[in-house]
């Protein structure tokens, strides 16, 4: 489960060298006390009410996404985008779901562009 847990979490065909291999990864996720990665996917799954939770949200909501993110497939935050009036949402090619990794430069550009557009609407 952890193995292919890590390779969900990587993009296939990543755009760039990142250092942080799926191995590096699984590792992480195997120096966790037994059952955490189990109770993570559980309580993932067990909440479907992401988008009420998120209508919920009065500040500036930001989503970046991987477009090759298999543990949280980029449809699936739609709901939770649509949820909130004026939600900015993102999608980063060649990234998977751990985009602050894979795709650091883009993450930091994407980050500085919304954090200048919400400083800049006060």
């Amino acid at each position: 489960m952890l193995a292919t847990m890590g390779a969900w979490m990587h993009a296939r065909t990543p755009i760039g060298a990142s250092e942080w291999t799926v191995e590096d990864t699984v590792a992480i996720l195997q120096a966790a006390r037994p059952g955490v990665a189990a109770a993570d996917l559980r309580a993932c799954n067990d909440y479907p009410s992401a988008a009420a939770a998120a209508a919920k949200v009065v500040a500036p909501l930001l989503l970046i996404l991987g477009d090759q993110d298999l543990m949280t497939k980029p449809g699936a935050a739609g709901p939770i985008g649509a949820a909130v009036p004026g939600a900015t949402t993102v999608i980063v090619d060649g990234a998977g779901h751990l985009l602050p990794v894979e795709q650091p430069s883009v993450v930091n550009e994407v980050l500085v562009k919304f954090l200048e557009k919400v400083e800049g609407a006060e």
